[in-house]
């Protein structure tokens, strides 16, 4: 990179640090600082991908699925991580060269030769034609699937656990508004069950993290891997002599993991906010504070009035059932019986006042005055006392 690099002997200092630092080992010891962070990017969707299937399948009320969800959750917590880094890459290898080795070599050979699995040379993987690349991605993509279901099992507990902290009211409640099961697990359970299972994925992130230094164990050269290489003592028959520099290189890496869990917690801590803005559990929220909360209740209201109008939606514009949307419907029939009592008791009323008035008015002037009644009888007029009167 710099043109005195010519004879590194001859330098000293800063420069022959600059030139240190930039030599082609250096460079894929930065570039290896992307390789972690790609397989971070990958395995925490794919991780999520199978927690989520897990989870589904643990609430299934099909037996088989359901006892699949809880063999592949209790196998995984129970058995130490780093021993299934190091089996599912292995078991998942062989795999795919035995399902190669039936297609591309001679069936009638055995893999396995004693205590070794020997496959043709067309069945490996990769092949030994490949270029250094693809050996480089094949290792990352068994890393990749080890990690993601580890952490996959991890995450089925996780976000089973916020499925069944879902208030059971709020389910019966959207399937008293006509939801069908599938339409209320999509419209009320997964939206709201995000934030029950938030801090617990939020500690897995964290934990996925910090187990990204096991990568050079399944081949993968990581930073963990270039730090231990480029710090171990170097003689004089390396181009850059120095001594023992682990320490500086591990440092490095402290500040590395220091900086990326600060960063996630930042951001988990945004995305934690915004997912209780304006649920009533949110004792710290801002809605909360300036009366969101409050106006979040009249809009509901408002919507469920439009409803029974035929005005609005027929189901709740928003996903989220909370207290007000479980009241709302109730209050509303009570008041509703109480309006119809009021109006047929008022009805009644008037309809009696009504009945004298119009009694009075026929009445004869002379009848008015003794406080006689005067009933008009077919064929002859009939005057009654007035109990009153008499």
């Amino acid at each position: 990179m710099f043109s005195y690099r010519s004879d590194p002997s001859a330098l000293e200092g800063l420069v022959w640090l600059s030139c240190y630092l930039t030599t082609g080992t250096h460079m894929m010891f930065y570039t290896s600082f992307g390789t972690v962070l790609l397989v971070l990017a990958i395995t925490a969707p794919i991780a999520l991908l199978f927690g989520f299937g897990g989870a589904l399948a643990l609430r299934s009320a099909f037996a088989p699925l359901r006892w699949f969800g809880r063999i592949y959750t209790s196998m995984v917590r129970g058995v130490p991580d780093i021993i299934f880094f190091l089996f599912v890459p292995i078991a998942l290898d062989q795999g795919l060269e035995y399902l190669r080795s039936r297609v591309y070599c001679d069936p009638s050979v055995p893999v396995r030769q004693g205590n070794d699995f020997v496959v043709c040379a067309a069945a490996k993987l990769p092949m030994s034609s490949s270029p250094g690349w693809v050996h480089d991605i094949y290792g990352i993509f068994l890393a990749i699937t080890a990690f993601a279901i580890v952490f996959g099992a991890f995450s089925a507990n996780v976000l089973y656990g916020a499925m069944q902290a879902v208030p059971r009211a709020q389910m019966e409640t959207a399937e008293a508004y006509g939801m069908t099961p599938r339409q209320a697990t999509r419209r009320i359970l997964l939206p709201q069950m995000w934030t029950y299972a938030l801090p617990g994925l939020a500690n897995l992130w964290m934990v996925l993290i910090k187990a990204t230094p096991l990568l050079f164990i399944l081949g993968v050269e990581d930073i963990v891997y270039w730090a231990r290489e480029l710090g171990g003592a170097k003689t004089s028959s390396f181009a850059y002599p120095h001594p023992d520099w682990r320490l500086y290189y591990f440092l490095g890496l402290l500040a590395f993991y220091l900086l990326m869990t600060w960063v996630s917690e930042k951001l988990l801590d945004r995305l934690r906010r915004r997912l209780r803005r304006g649920r009533s559990g949110d004792d710290g929220g801002r809605s909360r504070a300036q009366g969101g909360g409050m106006s979040s209740c009249f809009q509901i209201i408002q919507d469920y009035v439009l409803r029974s109008l035929g005005i609005g939606q027929r189901v709740p514009p928003r996903s989220d059932f909370t207290l007000c949307h479980e009241l709302t419907p109730i209050a509303s029939g009570l008041i509703w019986n109480v309006y119809f009592a009021f109006s047929r008791c008022r009805s009644k009323l008037f309809h009696r006042q009504c009945q004298r008035r119009c009694a009075r008015q026929r009445q004869p002037p002379a009848a008015q005055a003794r406080g006689m009644v005067h009933l008009s009888v077919p064929g002859q007029p009939l005057v009654h006392p007035v109990l009153s009167g008499l």
